[in-house]
């Protein structure tokens, strides 16, 4: 009889733990999404850069820097002068950044110009559905959501490609 509630018991045990586990892990992502947000409001750069997926600092190295270059190339020359000594680096420097140098750098020369900090940075979730590696975001009250992905056992922001 101590044998049978022994193992009632050690059943039991592992039951809540696996549901317990099972509960946790709605929160892994909401938990990486909460120091994205933390790392956007302290102008941590760098943790926002790792807290990108590998797909998000593609796409950002394939289309929003080199978009960003192109911007900069077709601007007159007084112009992107301008724009550039206001970066405190030259022309040929700023175009030989590697993507997450340039991301780091110049996020980081002008983040106290950027407006996106008066938006909320910390929204509400009312939903989180987890789909083996991915998982949605839904926000409170918006008609928006925020993709994530599970790499190397770290949730990370995914965005979507326009």
């Amino acid at each position: 009889m101590d044998r049978f509630v022994f193992s009632v018991i050690s059943l039991l045990c592992v039951t809540f733990i696996v549901l317990g586990c099972g509960c946790k892990k709605d929160e892994a992502p909401m938990k990486s999404f909460r120091s994205f947000n933390t790392a956007l409001k302290q102008k941590n750069w760098e943790e926002v850069w790792d807290l990108l997926s590998l797909k998000s600092k593609k796409a950002f190295a394939e289309e929003g820097y080199k978009r960003m270059k192109e911007i900069i190339e077709s601007m007159p020359p007084e112009m992107r002068k301008k724009k550039v000594d206001s970066l405190d680096v030259t022309h040929a420097q700023l175009l030989d950044m590697e993507p997450k140098q340039f991301f780091l750098y110049v996020m980081k020369k002008t983040e106290s110009s950027q407006d996106f900090f008066s938006e909320e940075l910390d929204p509400e979730i009312s939903k989180t559905i987890i789909n083996g590696d991915k998982a949605v975001l839904y926000i409170k009250g918006k008609n928006e959501y925020v993709n994530m992905v599970l790499e190397n056992g770290v949730w990370k922001i995914e965005f979507e490609e326009e």
